[in-house]
């Protein structure tokens, strides 16, 4: 949601264009048309995203971009696209249609996001035991968020900074974290407890990473 939040203006544009598409049986086969005068190669279809739902909107972004042409293509052959947008909802003038630099800023935020996606859809998986995987993937978030810090994309570290607050204040302090997701690591046989440690000291500083050590030692 930090992610959301700084790229919403650019968001809805897509989204408005992607519901626009996707309200009639006429304007999806045009579309279609577009999509094949382009030739674009991916088979997938437009999705249209749940507000309450970052994953689906990551989703809808992730496909949009793909079909960037063939929007480009569609506008100039619908006459009635560009005054789709020009109608108000609630009050106010729907946003877009999208432009260059919010298709831009949406392939930066598909960047962004599917690092949090993978990590989802490993979090939920149903036929395999999870509990092994969380620390791991909790790493995997921290080190992904440093990297995109420092990235010369300034839309890209803004956004990184953002969640990078947000996670600290969940996980910044590894000593208020259930014990049980360290313990599960160190059980698993593929990994030991030096791996715990190069995990802890990648996250935390060398007096916490100790403690830590530590704690997992007395429960063992």
């Amino acid at each position: 949601n930090e992610g959301l939040n700084e790229m919403h203006s650019s968001i809805t544009t897509i989204q408005n264009a992607v519901k626009y598409v996707k309200s009639s049986p006429t304007r999806l086969k045009k579309f279609k048309d577009c999509v094949k005068q382009e030739k674009v190669e991916y088979k997938g279809l437009l999705v249209l995203d749940v507000p309450t739902r970052w994953n689906s909107t990551y989703m809808m972004l992730d496909v949009a971009v793909k079909f960037q042409k063939a929007f480009h293509r569609y506008e100039e052959e619908d006459e009635k696209f560009l005054g789709y947008f020009l109608e108000e909802e609630g009050g106010k003038r729907k946003v877009g249609p999208p432009m260059e630099e919010d298709w831009a800023n949406a392939k930066v935020f598909v960047q962004f996001l599917k690092t949090f996606y993978e990590v989802t859809l490993k979090f939920s998986a149903s036929q395999h035991v999870t509990s092994n995987t969380f620390f791991h993937e909790i790493c995997t978030i921290q080190r992904r968020l440093s990297e995109l810090c420092e990235s010369g994309d300034c839309l890209l570290s803004t956004m990184a900074f953002g969640m990078r607050r947000k996670f600290e204040k969940y996980w910044g302090n590894g000593e208020n974290i259930n014990c049980m997701l360290f313990i599960v690591v160190v059980l698993d046989p593929r990994y030991k407890k030096t791996y715990l440690w190069y995990c802890f000291s990648m996250i935390y500083d060398v007096s916490t990473a100790s403690k830590l050590c530590n704690k997992v030692d007395e429960t063992l």
